[in-house]
């Protein structure tokens, strides 16, 4: 999404929620929470649970609508541009964390970028 499509309205934990339960409404309501959990605890904004999408910086919306997406238990994720308007250090941590994503969940990643110096 180039907005990263979260609802101003709920919290960081309200928006991962959405998928989780889409795709696993038949658990109990705590085993949903504690994916949730671990989702938002995988792109490391654990911090920011209670937070809502207008108290984020870019970098941090971003990581949470990739929580969401990957509470979807894709098997391939398109990313466009997914480095663009980052400081160095920033871009340092997108990069690594598509790749941690990639080997812990077994994802295939499609990365869409204009600049060539970027490696994810």
């Amino acid at each position: 999404f180039q907005s990263y499509s979260l609802m101003p309205w709920l919290t960081v934990e309200g928006n991962v929620a959405l998928a989780v339960n889409a795709v696993h409404k038949a658990l109990p309501k705590h085993e949903r929470k504690a994916m949730t959990r671990h989702y938002i605890d995988m792109v490391g904004l654990t911090h920011a649970l209670d937070r809502h999408p207008a108290e984020l910086s870019g970098g941090m919306a971003r990581r949470i609508a990739l929580a969401r997406a990957i509470a979807l238990d894709p098997e391939l994720i398109m990313y466009d541009e997914p480095f663009s308007g980052l400081d160095p250090i920033s871009l340092g941590t997108a990069a690594r964390l598509i790749r941690q994503l990639n080997d812990t969940m077994g994802l295939t990643s499609i990365v869409v970028s204009h600049d060539l110096d970027e490696d994810a």
